[in-house]
């Protein structure tokens, strides 16, 4: 298990802005492929809540949660899981 994770989704004034070096780094450093797409499409997603500030909180630390989750701990891509992944 890693020792930290590092913080993927901002809020979405910061959210919208090009992707920071040191994320793309860390991103990279996951080495699975297509993972700067998945992110993105997460962003999409959060970003179009970024009016209702309750959902989007809401939906950005359970996007987080899974994102951890599978990047970082099971180091697999968001498109391979399937239900009993998360069962």
């Amino acid at each position: 298990m890693p020792d930290t994770f590092y913080p993927l989704f901002d809020q979405p004034s910061h959210l919208e802005h090009p992707m920071t070096a040191s994320l793309n780094q860390h991103l990279n450093a996951t080495g699975i492929p297509k993972i700067q797409s998945e992110f993105n499409f997460c962003k999409v997603f959060l970003l179009s809540y970024q009016h209702s500030p309750d959902t989007y909180n809401a939906y950005r630390r359970d996007l987080e949660r899974l994102c951890q989750w599978c990047w970082s701990l099971q180091h697999q891509s968001l498109m391979t899981l399937t239900r009993t992944h998360i069962l």
